[in-house]
């Protein structure tokens, strides 16, 4: 396409009316020495933008009134015209009552001697196709419920948390947690009452946390938290117990005055388990302890959990 504008405007600038009535924005600038001046805008230009044909004539630098947008536009211009190839990047398109995310490709259109005389820019609205994929991305990592992280993200998320407490010297804490006696509750309401108490824990969760930290949905009413940067196991019984503050109460949900609370199991890297594997069958284990003692909310690993022998901390 590039060659063939390029032709048509080696006789003809009015060649470009044919862009006239296109959807896109489409601009034409001359290459003047270092500068770069309009020679063509199109009929969305003016509608959209609110640009006008007096910027004919007129350099980059001279018509964007950002100074920041302008030197960004004129790099793109100065490396296409140098380069002598095409671009591709996404940009906001700002204007008065307009903004949304333009694709911007732009062509170098030279002459017989190889010499780039205009820049063609066309810009095309991806506004609605960046939101889908963001959407997308967003299903293949987040929790459609609760909109925490998926076991996916979550999974990766410990990997890190390790491998930076391992750089560190620090310690990550990992909490498994269950919602207690969920399915009584599933059975008494109905699913509906069911999925509001999904999110009413995820927010909860939210609410203990800081930050730097994740809490993650696994599925059904499993959930997880990653406590990066610890300095002793004791940080992530603080946790713990600020957990079982949170859920102290019933709540209102859907109309019913429900009590729900979580089981929780915590494991702590380095100090129950040097790798990701080791460290989520601990937290397991702890969370094993926890639902086969009825009169506890959480339990920390210890290796004799694996003996078959459960215990639980005191409170």
């Amino acid at each position: 396409m590039a060659e063939l504008i390029s032709n048509a405007l080696e006789s003809d600038l009015n060649f470009m009316r044919l862009f006239d009535y296109v959807e896109d924005l489409v601009f034409l600038v001359e290459v003047d020495e270092d500068q770069f001046r309009y020679r063509y805008i199109n009929q969305s230009v003016k509608k959209l933008v609110g640009l006008n044909d007096l910027i004919i004539g007129r350099t980059v630098l001279e018509v964007i009134e950002d100074k920041e947008e302008g030197q960004f536009l004129h790099k793109q211009y100065e490396h296409v015209s140098q380069l002598k190839e095409g671009i591709k990047y996404l940009h906001t398109i700002k204007a008065p009552g307009v903004r949304y995310i333009g694709e911007t490709t732009m062509y170098p259109l030279s002459d017989k001697e190889k010499c780039c005389k205009y820049v063609l820019a066309i810009v095309k609205d991806v506004t609605e196709k960046q939101e889908i994929e963001q959407k997308l991305a967003k299903m293949a990592f987040y929790d459609y419920l609760s909109e925490l992280p998926n076991r996916r993200l979550f999974d990766d998320r410990l990997t890190m948390a390790i491998q930076l407490a391992r750089r560190n010297g620090t310690k990550v804490g990992l909490i498994f947690l269950d919602g207690h006696r969920f399915k009584r509750i599933n059975d008494t309401y109905g699913h509906i009452v069911g999925d509001a108490v999904i999110v009413q824990i995820a927010r909860k969760l939210e609410k203990t946390v800081r930050e730097v930290d994740t809490v993650g949905r696994l599925g059904g009413d499993e959930f997880a938290m990653i406590l990066p940067g610890l300095e002793t196991a004791e940080d992530a019984l603080i946790v713990a117990r600020r957990i079982v503050q949170e859920f102290k109460e019933p709540h209102q949900i859907e109309g019913h005055l429900i009590d729900f609370k979580v089981d929780m199991g915590i494991a702590v890297y380095p100090d129950h388990a040097e790798d990701k594997k080791t460290l989520i069958h601990c937290a397991d284990q702890a969370l094993y302890a926890t639902k086969s003692c009825a009169d506890t909310r959480f339990s920390v690993y210890t290796f004799d959990m694996d003996g078959n022998s459960l215990v639980s901390p005191k409170k």
